[in-house]
């Protein structure tokens, strides 16, 4: 079950949108909220949706027929020659070095250039279908979630004072030549007196 949110928080957020919506800075709404660009900036995208359904399904069936018939066909259609700067076509060069008239070079700019557009409009589909929506994290603002970050960190930091201490103990022990502990194998023998 989602966890409700307070009404000052709902209300804050309403005010940054309001003073986005009217052009103030990020920088601005945050000295004033003492909240961070970044958390201001997720506020406010967390307002976006999509357009209604309708709207919605008129831009998906464009986007799809454009992908399907006018893209394709452009694809498909026979490459153009390559020109130079002068507007004369560009040829192949035979093993001797000179022109081959009958191999033009093929402007495959057309296809690059159609392939971007088919990207650029598959990626408006999937945006419109809902297929790459990330939705923002919920931020717990809580006294209680406060509480436990504000725990964690003071154990962070006694575990880090610890591990130092260990180090510093590590360090101190390597400067002693400490004998080596002899690995004896050996069996147990059961008297029959079960144990001691």
């Amino acid at each position: 079950m989602p966890k409700s949110r307070d009404l000052s928080l709902v209300r804050r957020d309403e005010e940054i949108q309001d003073r986005i919506a009217r052009g103030d800075k990020l920088r601005d709404i945050s000295r004033d909220t003492g909240l961070s660009p970044a958390r201001i900036s997720q506020i406010n995208n967390s307002s976006r949706g999509f357009p209604d359904e309708e709207k919605r399904a008129v831009l998906i069936a464009k986007l799809e027929y454009i992908l399907d018939s006018k893209l394709l066909d452009l694809m498909n259609q026979p490459l153009p020659p390559k020109v130079s700067a002068s507007g004369r076509p560009v040829y192949e060069l035979n093993s001797d070095g000179s022109l081959d008239f009958s191999r033009p070079i093929l402007d495959t700019s057309v296809i690059i250039e159609t392939s971007k557009a088919a990207m650029a409009a598959m990626k408006e589909l999937r945006d419109l279908q809902g297929l790459t929506v990330r939705h923002p994290k919920e931020k717990d603002e809580s006294a209680e979630t406060a509480a436990i970050f504000e725990e964690y960190k003071s154990l962070h930091g006694v575990n880090q004072d610890l591990a130092a201490k260990l180090a510093e103990m590590e360090a101190q022990l390597a400067r002693y030549q400490l004998p080596e502990l002899e690995v004896v194998d050996a069996e147990v023998v059961d008297d029959g007196r079960g144990p001691a």
